[in-house]
């Protein structure tokens, strides 16, 4: 289904395209967002969570002693990438990267409904009280990531929306903290994705966009949202 609607569709849209960036620039601005102002690592976490991320850091083979000069949220990526590769996930066969290595479309063609540096400033500009607090839920998360990253992809194969919504809702916690940062990395962001969506469709030209599957399900995900708007 997803070749045929790339072989139909002029355009391909990524939430960011990161052929735009060579891998090094990618790494250097993330770098440049991450880093820490003042104080360190160790400094900008309670202790107990700095000692459980030291732990997991041994575990997956993080390096947390050289990560001092960043802010938490990086500590919460490298884990969250890790304990996927550990699962044996390939980040090369997302689906998103399949498409954009194809090759086949010309770079006009290829369109962004946000930029690297509005994902970079969302994840690295928190407040680092939320920042911690996120790490800490990852943390607490960590021992049941297998579990529930199955659970997640089975609802996604089988198209439960309801299941992988309330999972996606379970991954928020119940710290208002991490409640808000997820409110602000689905739901904030899939009014302003619609929008340039919105927009695509009021042209003559066909679009393929390829989105994390959390934007699309829900009251508040963008199919929602579109439907709302009468499409």
């Amino acid at each position: 289904q997803y070749e045929d609607a790339y072989h139909a569709t002029k355009n391909l849209v990524f939430e960011v395209d990161l052929s735009r960036h060579h891998p090094a620039e990618v790494q250097q601005k993330t770098l440049e967002y991450a880093k820490l102002s003042a104080h360190s690592l160790r400094q900008s976490l309670p202790d107990d969570t700095y000692n459980r991320l030291v732990q997991a850091g041994m575990l997956y083979g993080m390096p947390v002693g050289q990560m001092q000069d960043f802010k938490p949220m990086l500590a919460f990526q490298q884990l969250s990438v890790m304990g996927l590769i550990a699962m044996g996930y390939d980040p090369a066969f997302g689906v998103d990267h399949y498409f954009g290595q194809l090759g086949q479309r010309q770079p006009e063609r290829i369109l962004q409904l946000e930029t690297l540096d509005l994902q970079l400033s969302l994840l690295f500009n928190q407040p680092l009280d939320v920042q911690a607090a996120v790490l800490k839920q990852a943390l607490d998360e960590l021992d049941d990531l297998p579990a529930i990253t199955q659970d997640l992809m089975s609802a996604y194969f089988n198209g439960d929306d309801d299941t992988l919504g309330a999972l996606l809702k379970n991954q928020a916690g119940d710290n208002p903290l991490t409640k808000a940062f997820h409110q602000q990395l689905i739901d904030q962001r899939n009014r302003n994705m619609t929008k340039k969506v919105r927009g695509y469709l009021q042209t003559s030209d066909s679009y393929l966009v390829l989105v994390g599957a959390a934007h699309l399900i829900g009251p508040k995900g963008m199919v929602a949202l579109l439907s709302k708007a009468g499409f």
